[in-house]
């Protein structure tokens, strides 16, 4: 799953740069918008650099169970050239003397080798919380994919909804504008006054501004689209964005105790904390093996120059030149200190104790607000869900309303005024479905998130 959604980023990119290029409209499906965002954000790139470095540092970890080795080299440099070694009998008398033995350049190399034995739970507790780092990291990564999918699904209906009511406002123009047309013909046969065909231009210049500003609500839709996809239009290049998708509603049979499951397995704030709860079991572990011992081996090896003693040059090459020392041993390490009451590795304990169980009443906490806040999402829909049916049946009769009052007009049974409010009631009634199935459909892209799923 994850692989798809990489795939689908890049192929995404691509085809976004390809419109780029080209000068061209970046016509986006729904699926196109989220994967080309994922692609472009700068956080979830930052969310996978964390993973590495978290990974990075659980292989850091790991590298304590394996032998450590180190070679040292020392040159020393004697200003006081060194002189023959001599001997004298007790009354100091000189009894002989030998050859150098004191190098004047030195070379040592030396091998050093510690592997730890047995640390009472010291390296593995650590590699296990570090791994458990890794996999919060991978959290966040997909919590933050996940967030950013459902800001771009709201916007993107929001867009879709802008649209929408443009479209309305158009249909309700062409109206107006048809009544326009229809009371100049009137006046010009004698039917109507002047008046009426005045009050009918009147209505089309008022509803003008309304269009635009629905229009204007399109491009201010678009731009906050563009914003979360970071898309940012060059000073050199130019191109246009046109997102394609339809307001229509979803209906679903939800089963409220499913709901509060998946919730509890899902959510993220209950799995940050829960992987969190785990992180502090292992630290707690950690800080109670402190006052364990250690045991390590050890082993060293040093290869040290030689002198020759009738000369007193350092020889560094040839037989005899060099002299070997080896050694190797075990040590056992007890912290005292952390033993006594009074020890910061006593204090440790209680504060972690304490911190535990602090979590755990916060953890229980959290639970129950998702609960509570998923059993007023379920609300919203159900009330959402009747709103869309009942605004179906007022459309339905304003359509009608409006139908019968044209034909009346036409036939001058009714005056311009009731079929201007015949329009705006239609206006107002198809206005309001768009509205409500949107709500519908942000209230259900609300529940997802609370939940922590893409779908139920």
């Amino acid at each position: 799953m994850k692989n798809l959604m990489i795939g689908l980023c890049f192929i995404t990119g691509i085809f976004g740069l390809v419109n780029f290029a080209g000068a061209e409209t970046l016509r986006l499906t729904l699926e196109e918008a989220i994967g080309l965002g994922i692609k472009n954000s700068s956080t979830i790139q930052s969310k996978g650099i964390a993973i590495g470095s978290a990974k990075a540092a659980t292989a850091a970890t790991k590298a304590a169970r394996y032998p450590s080795l180190a070679l040292t080299g020392t040159w020393t440099r004697l200003f006081q050239k060194p002189s023959r070694v001599s001997f004298f009998d007790p009354s100091g008398g000189l009894i002989g003397t030998t050859g150098f033995q004191v190098a004047l350049n030195p070379l040592a190399l030396s091998f050093d080798l510690n592997q730890p034995i047995y640390t009472f739970g010291k390296i593995k507790n650590s590699i296990q919380k570090n791994e458990k780092g890794t996999e919060a990291a991978e959290m966040d990564l997909k919590e933050e994919t996940r967030k950013l999918a459902v800001e771009i699904k709201k916007v993107f209906y929001g867009y879709i909804l802008a649209k929408e009511v443009v479209k309305i406002n158009e249909e309700t123009l062409k109206f107006k504008e048809e009544t326009l047309d229809a009371a100049r013909k009137k006046y010009e046969v004698g039917i109507v006054s002047d008046f009426e065909v005045l009050q009918a231009e009147s209505d089309v210049a008022n509803f003008h501004p309304q269009l635009i500003s629905s229009r204007n609500q399109v491009r201010f839709a678009l731009l906050a689209v563009m914003d979360l996809l970071n898309l940012k239009e060059e000073d050199d290049q130019e191109f246009d964005v046109e997102l394609i998708g339809e307001l229509k509603p979803e209906y679903y049979s939800l089963d409220k105790q499913e709901i509060f499951r998946k919730a509890l397995d899902n959510k993220y704030e209950i799995q940050s904390f829960q992987k969190g709860m785990e992180v502090a079991e292992f630290q707690t572990k950690l800080v109670r093996s402190a006052d364990k011992p250690t045991f390590s081996a050890f082993g060293n090896l040093t290869f040290q120059s030689q002198i020759d003693a009738a000369t007193g040059k350092d020889i560094y090459w040839g037989q005899g030149s060099w002299r070997t020392d080896g050694r190797i041993g075990a040590v056992a390490q007890v912290p005292i200190s952390a033993l006594l009451p009074w020890s910061k590795e006593h204090a440790d304990k209680t504060k972690d104790q304490l911190d535990f169980e602090q979590m755990r009443l916060s953890l229980s906490t959290i639970e129950s607000g998702t609960k509570l806040n998923i059993e007023n999402l379920l609300l919203k829909l159900e009330e959402a869900k009747a709103k869309i049916a009942s605004i179906d049946k007022s459309v339905e009769l304003m359509s009608r309303l409006y139908r019968t009052t044209r034909e009346r007009y036409g036939l001058g049974l009714v005056s311009n005024i009731e079929l201007r409010d015949a329009e705006m009631n239609l206006n107002g009634a198809q206005l309001g479905r768009v509205q409500a199935i949107y709500d519908y459909t942000v209230t259900f892209i609300s529940l997802l998130d609370a939940v922590g799923v893409d779908q139920l």
